[in-house]
């Protein structure tokens, strides 16, 4: 049984806990699939095939280093239990009610991937931030945003039930990286899927680390 990992509650990073507190190399022993975000906010993470790709602040990616260190991440040991083909002209609004669908429910945690061709790709990836840290609300006001044509790439994320409230990421929360592992980042939305597959692998078990760093004892995670 695969477990999925965090590293954080996601209101540590809400709240502009941004100091990494994780390795890469640490990450990789919980699993092959993953997202999350890199030290001082320094770009969007993506895991695939246990391979930890950093989306910088201009899109491009580059494979991390074991030693760059994460202020949060989810990761799992993907096994996935139901693949699907989906039709074209699937776009980001199907994704919510499509996962649930396969899982059979909304109420546990899902993983999943996504490969294919991406008509029309909308995504982001956060620049570094200095001390002191603003909240990633304020962040996201100014945050570079791409668009992008005819994207052969792969999506990976997870869905969280609604009732996990502060502790994931609300919703579905996903990553893209291209086939040729140049650009990605965070997933705004996408538009005219094209050749799409899906896996997913349902979750019955979630572990949440709680830093002891005073970045997290000491704020207000109200």
């Amino acid at each position: 049984m695969s477990v999925l990992w965090q590293n954080a509650p996601a209101i540590s990073l809400q709240n502009g806990c941004f100091d990494g507190i994780t390795t890469v190399g640490e990450a990789r022993t919980h699993g092959t699939l993953g997202v999350g975000a890199f030290d001082h906010l320094d770009g969007e993470m993506v895991m695939v095939d246990g391979v930890v790709y950093r989306m910088l602040s201009d899109s491009g990616a580059e494979v991390a280093a074991d030693t760059d260190t994460l202020p949060f991440c989810m990761v799992i040991d993907f096994e996935p239990e139901v693949t699907r083909d989906l039709p074209d002209s699937t776009t980001t609004g199907d994704i919510g009610d499509l996962v649930a669908e396969m899982a059979g429910t909304r109420n546990l945690f899902v993983a999943f991937r996504l490969h294919g061709t991406f008509g029309r790709l909308h995504t982001r990836s956060l620049p570094r931030q200095a001390t002191p840290y603003p909240r990633l609300d304020e962040v996201e006001k100014g945050q570079p945003e791409y668009h992008y044509s005819d994207v052969s790439g792969l999506m990976v994320g997870f869905s969280a039930p609604t009732y996990a409230g502060r502790i994931a990421p609300g919703g579905f929360h996903l990553h893209v990286v291209d086939d040729a592992r140049t650009i990605g980042g965070h997933v705004i939305d996408f538009q005219d899927g094209r050749d799409l597959s899906i896996e997913i692998q349902r979750i019955t078990r979630h572990e949440v680390d709680y830093p002891a760093s005073t970045d997290f004892t000491t704020r207000d995670l109200t």
